[in-house]
């Protein structure tokens, strides 16, 4: 590994990095405002966006597995919020 050299290498580091802290801090809000399951519940949506927006955005392919790994997300996010509208 060698460190970036150019201006354009640590603005990309940069950027990454400040990125990753945005990421962290909204999280941290999230938890203050919302409850830890409703954030725990959104975050494991996550992978799932991602793979739609490389499907959109780079022409990616998903195999049959990851199809059924999203249904399967998206199907216990839709679970959840039923059931919890029926507890309270």
């Amino acid at each position: 590994w060698t460190p970036p050299i150019t201006l354009t290498s640590w603005a990309v580091v940069a950027v990454a990095g400040f990125s990753g802290f945005l990421g962290h801090l909204s999280l941290g809000l999230a938890l203050s405002k919302v409850s830890p399951v409703r954030v725990s519940l959104i975050l494991t949506t996550e992978p799932v966006i991602a793979a739609v927006l490389a499907m959109l955005l780079l022409n990616q392919l998903l195999s049959p597995q990851q199809y059924l790994g999203a249904l399967l997300v998206i199907l216990s996010s839709a679970a959840y919020k039923t059931n919890a509208g029926t507890q309270a």
